[in-house]
């Protein structure tokens, strides 16, 4: 069985036809696309461990819909072959909240020199931040035999 993304891919490009560049789906692409899907769970070919996402067809169809999104937004071929970055980087770290409301009070003090030093400890941290996710997320994409090479 095909993972759920490998699934929601071959949808959206089978209700498209979208080959290259930044795709943006119609009400009714979308539409189309989660009832491809939903047609696949109903066959058992679409798991859902959830119980929750799965008490109502409507549940069903909120989480596949919200599943489209997640792939919309982060594989490379609907977004021009860019990779996904998250918007905000950090926000549920407590080390990154706290530098950002210390770099905000340097900023109402004017205070350059703090302003220069918590900055640059906050694009440290979010640059490492970065890089731990960027690792789990190929490890995960690459295929088993090559993984020896990580």
């Amino acid at each position: 069985m095909a993972s759920q993304t490998q699934q929601a891919i071959a949808a959206i490009v089978t209700v498209t036809g979208h080959s290259e560049g930044t795709l943006r789906l119609t009400t009714s692409q979308r539409t189309e696309v989660v009832n491809a899907l939903f047609t696949n769970f109903e066959n058992e070919e679409y798991s859902i461990k959830s119980a929750k996402a799965t008490a109502t067809d409507e549940s069903v169809k909120k989480y596949i819909s919200s599943q489209v999104s997640d792939v919309l937004k982060k594989q490379p071929i609907f977004n021009s072959g860019n990779a996904y970055a998250p918007n905000k980087s950090g926000t549920r770290n407590k080390e990154v909240k706290a530098m950002r409301m210390l770099l905000e009070k340097a900023h109402d003090m004017q205070d350059q020199e703090m302003i220069d030093t918590v900055q640059a400890e906050l694009d440290s941290k979010l640059k490492s931040l970065n890089v731990k996710k960027v690792k789990q997320i190929v490890e995960a994409d690459v295929p088993e035999s090559l993984r020896r090479f990580l």
